[in-house]
């Protein structure tokens, strides 16, 4: 009987050793499911300079211009605004005369005034004319345009209140200049890879993205990467330099305000 008792309880424990060494570890490293993708697993944009404060791959055309005898408002800020489409055949009495450019986008804007009429087509710029003006399409497509305009502070105009606003840049800061003005709008194309020069400006700026992705570089270390219909503003003195972070061309607008009495635009050595 001794002999059974022992024989079994050998049996019993060698099923028990089995059973451990075969069962797995709830533990175990491999069983954790793994976690989701770190950022670093997502594309890189193209690699571009970031200490080069020379331009590369870039055209510039001046679209519009226009001056002003003294400045415009007592605080004022630049921005852009989409202006209200208009069918082929419609029209819209313009409200209001703004201190404004004009880029049309898609279609053919023509602006009626009782010294003449101004027809913009798509990829052209044109200064707003002095009231009264009517708008109309002369054209077969819906018309999209947008105005880089020069606001006041608190005060929204009746003109631009009936535009969707799309991107502003700060007040500029006080006292301003004494004397005239000028508002200058360019087209800016970027190759991909390609940068504007490092460059700062007597007056306020906005750039303003068409197309594409760009990083908008400024003093003290700021990067906006904007994409198409945003914008940002930089103040006057200002550095600046704009990068194309992708493969493919891109297209910006630069919308500036400037006191005639200070230098335009200067050619830096550094990047901001």
């Amino acid at each position: 009987m001794r002999r059974i008792v022992s024989v079994l309880a050998i049996f019993v424990a060698a099923v028990a050793c089995n059973s451990a060494a075969t069962t797995p570890s709830s533990t175990s490293p491999s069983a954790v499911p793994s976690p989701t993708a770190s950022p670093s697993a997502a594309p890189n944009p193209t690699p571009v300079p970031g200490s080069d404060p020379t331009a590369q791959g870039i055209s510039r055309k001046t679209l519009a211009t226009e001056g002003f005898a003294s400045r415009q408002h007592a605080q004022p800020f630049l921005g852009v605004w989409a202006a209200r489409s208009l069918p082929p055949g419609g029209s819209f009495e313009h409200p209001q005369t703004i201190p404004a450019l004009g880029y049309v986008a898609e279609g053919t804007v023509r602006w009626t005034t009782p010294s003449g009429v101004i027809d913009i087509k798509a990829g052209e710029g044109a200064g707003l004319p002095q009231l009264p003006v009517t708008e109309t399409n002369p054209g077969s497509v819906a018309t999209l345009w947008y105005a880089f305009a020069i606001a006041e502070t608190g005060l929204e105009s009746t003109t631009l209140a009936a535009m969707r606003r799309l991107a502003v840049g700060p007040r500029l800061p006080l006292p301003q200049p004494e004397g005239s003005y000028t508002i200058r709008l360019d087209l800016i194309s970027l190759e991909g890879g390609g940068r504007t020069a490092s460059q700062s400006h007597g007056g306020a700026a906005l750039v303003f993205v068409l197309d594409g992705q760009v990083e908008i570089r400024t003093a003290n270390g700021g990067h906006d990467f904007r994409g198409p219909r945003e914008g940002s503003g930089v103040g006057p003195g200002a550095a600046v330099q704009v990068l194309n972070r992708t493969s493919t061309p891109v297209h910006v607008l630069e919308f500036f305000y400037t006191p005639d009495a200070l230098t335009f635009e200067t050619t830096l050595t550094t990047p901001p």
